[in-house]
């Protein structure tokens, strides 16, 4: 039986990115555009479009190591992960900060632990 468009919204989360997440992308955009501005584009257009993706399953992605109990997920995507929180009472993920995977927790456990209010 298909499915009418109303069903498909419903199921879908909207996806917010924090102004901290915002600067990030402006961020990792700047640094490879140094070298490869054609790439830095590109690159970042992969992180937007694995964003968007977290509309439909974004219990489907992991809690980042050493960041155990927040209830933070991670989608990783080339040399970076995208942290968000799940919230079901709004149908929404928020979306904290995009940091290199080999970066430290420490550096933005404050901010994700703002962001859970």
């Amino acid at each position: 039986m298909p499915r009418g468009r109303g069903a498909d919204d419903r199921a879908r989360y909207e996806v917010q990115l924090r102004e901290s997440a915002h600067e990030d992308l402006e961020r990792i955009y700047e640094y490879i555009a140094e070298t490869h501005p054609l790439n830095a584009a590109r690159y970042v257009d992969r992180i937007h479009r694995a964003l968007e993706s977290l509309s439909l399953l974004p219990r489907a992605h992991r809690e980042p190591p050493g960041l155990g109990g927040l209830g933070v997920r991670q989608v990783i995507v080339g040399a970076h992960r995208a942290l968000f929180f799940v919230r079901e009472d709004l149908r929404r993920v928020d979306v904290v900060r995009i940091v290199h995977v080999r970066q430290d927790a420490e550096s933005y456990e404050a901010d994700l632990r703002e962001a859970l209010g």
